[in-house]
């Protein structure tokens, strides 16, 4: 046997199941941490253990080096958390929802990848395109992910996709990847009601 049951059973831990669920969903990283500190701290004390007495002058140097990389990577991580909004909601189109909260959308609402969840949060009376529970999905053996790429870059497959699912409304974020189909929205005659940083709401 390449291992041992005893050693099988150590990898089926409760740390190594939210690891896995960490891997799926950015939010389950915080239970992982949690989780996996008494084996971090089991793995540090063997790692010293076998740390010589007396290094050596490479030695002490790759140390060195290891423990830099260990704190420039925690101070990134904590720069990163404190340079993050206050307001949660912050990174998503809040005033293209206000707008829609006063004017319900006349047909279906086309979205961008990333603020799908938020508007069914949001606007539980509209149809969205597309949110997180979709990049697996299909239609006649369709992924709906391909799709939406090809509604953001093909102006036929665009045309098409609106006239079937009637979509009056497009909530768009020109920082990813919408930038060409809001040209040409603009271009076919469709209003930008709402703009707010580098999301825009338009109507037809």
């Amino acid at each position: 046997m390449l291992l041992r049951a005893k050693e099988w059973r150590a990898y089926l831990g409760i740390d190594v199941v939210s690891l896995g669920a960490g891997l799926t969903a950015v939010r389950n990283y915080p239970l992982f941490i949690i989780l996996s500190l008494k084996e971090t701290d089991l793995y540090v004390r063997r790692l010293v253990s076998k740390l010589p007495a007396k290094l050596t002058r490479g030695q002490a140097g790759v140390l060195g080096v290891l423990l830099a990389v260990l704190a420039g990577s925690a101070v990134a991580g904590a720069v990163d958390v404190y340079n993050l909004p206050l307001d949660r909601e912050a990174r998503f189109p809040q005033a293209a929802v206000a707008y829609l909260q006063q004017h319900p959308c006349e047909g279906t609402v086309y979205n961008n990848f990333n603020d799908g969840g938020y508007l069914l949060w949001k606007l539980p009376g509209e149809k969205v395109n597309i949110d997180g529970r979709m990049p697996s999905w299909k239609s006649d053996g369709v992924s709906y992910l391909d799709t939406y790429l090809d509604v953001q870059s093909k102006p036929e497959v665009r045309r098409a996709v609106f006239e079937k699912y009637a979509v009056k409304c497009v909530v768009a974020d020109t920082a990813t990847g919408d930038e060409a189909m809001v040209e040409g929205l603009r271009n076919e005659g469709w209003k930008a009601v709402s703009t707010e940083g580098t999301f825009v709401l338009l109507v037809r």
